[in-house]
């Protein structure tokens, strides 16, 4: 369980079919398809690039430190991403979607609480696995 407090973001990889693998990052949690704050691009993508895609986000006021909080570790969340989509370059022909949400971003680090991947090869709905922890 994850015991330190912070924000619920998320990354995602769907697989677009005129521009192959797409990596999606940013606020995630229960209420990502209320919300629905994210930013795309091809992957891969180096940690520079993640923190410019967090930058256009809607709701990125809500990213800044505030009083009695840590400030929330989003270098550690754009290296995360950074090699998520190192991951979507090389595997994302092979994958529908993948979620991983929510990636809690708290004060000293972040942490993939829950993931969903879907392979490309039309298995059956009940062959999804879905990775927890």
């Amino acid at each position: 369980m994850v015991t330190e407090p912070g924000i619920e973001l998320m990354l995602g990889l769907i697989h677009d079919a005129q521009f192959g693998p797409l990596v999606m990052l940013g606020f995630g949690g229960a209420d990502l398809e209320q919300v629905r704050d994210v930013a795309c691009a091809l992957p891969p993508f180096d940690s520079a690039t993640a923190r410019r895609l967090l930058d256009t986000l809607k709701g990125r006021a809500l990213l800044d430190p505030r009083p009695g909080r840590p400030a929330p570790a989003l270098d550690e969340y754009c290296r995360a991403a950074a090699r998520f989509s190192a991951f979507a370059a090389g595997a994302g022909e092979l994958l529908s979607e993948v979620d991983v949400n929510p990636v809690i971003v708290h004060g000293s680090g972040c942490v993939a609480v829950d993931a969903l991947i879907v392979g490309r090869r039309g298995e059956p709905e009940s062959s999804h696995r879905r990775l927890t922890g």
